[in-house]
């Protein structure tokens, strides 16, 4: 330690303040729409507003006033060209969403209309090739039961033979045994 320092205690550092820039910023504060981004209309434009006597010292305030306005347009423009491509991504993402709609909407409408034929095909016990989605399933017309006549005073009354009657359950899925023909 210095020996003067030693009675007295230092002053705190203060950074010196920057008239220009202070003086920029109350101009601008009070006469922001009489300024731009040009330097000779801005140099005029601190002509009108204030009374500097120095050219040089008008040629500093012009210069810092012209540089802060065009900042602030850089950032406005940035700010606008970021918003702009918020707004192109979002459309895209809307875009793709629809379309990831429409083909889930387009795969359940495909899936709806194959499971008709498959039902018919179910019921019917044939292993023919689904119909194309829009066109009528071809189904077997039900065969009329054939009714027996039995005589009124013939035992039984009205009761069908069994011997008559159609086989049910696992024997109605069934196909009937296929015929070959002698080869020719």
């Amino acid at each position: 330690e210095p020996f003067w320092y030693r009675y007295k205690t230092p002053l705190p550092i203060i950074p010196p303040l920057n008239r220009i820039k202070s003086l920029s910023r109350k101009v601008l504060q009070e006469h922001k729409s009489k300024f731009g981004p040009s330097f000779a209309a801005n140099k005029e434009a601190l002509g009108q507003v204030s009374i500097i006597s120095s050219k040089g010292l008008k040629n500093e305030i012009a210069g810092y006033i012209t540089n802060l306005i065009k900042k602030e347009l850089a950032a406005a423009k940035e700010k606008l060209e970021q918003e702009m491509i918020l707004a192109e991504q979002e459309r895209k993402e809307a875009e793709r969403l629809k379309k990831e709609e429409e083909e889930r909407n387009a795969l359940a409408q495909k899936a709806t209309a194959a499971v008709p034929a498959e039902d018919a095909q179910a019921v019917s016990g044939e292993d023919a090739p689904a119909a194309p989605a829009g066109e009528a399933t071809p189904t077997k017309p039900a065969e009329p039961e054939q009714e027996t006549a039995a005589a009124p005073d013939a035992p039984g009354g009205d009761a069908p033979d069994p011997a008559d009657a159609e086989p049910k359950g696992a024997d109605a899925a069934k196909p009937a045994p296929a015929v070959e023909s002698p080869a020719d």
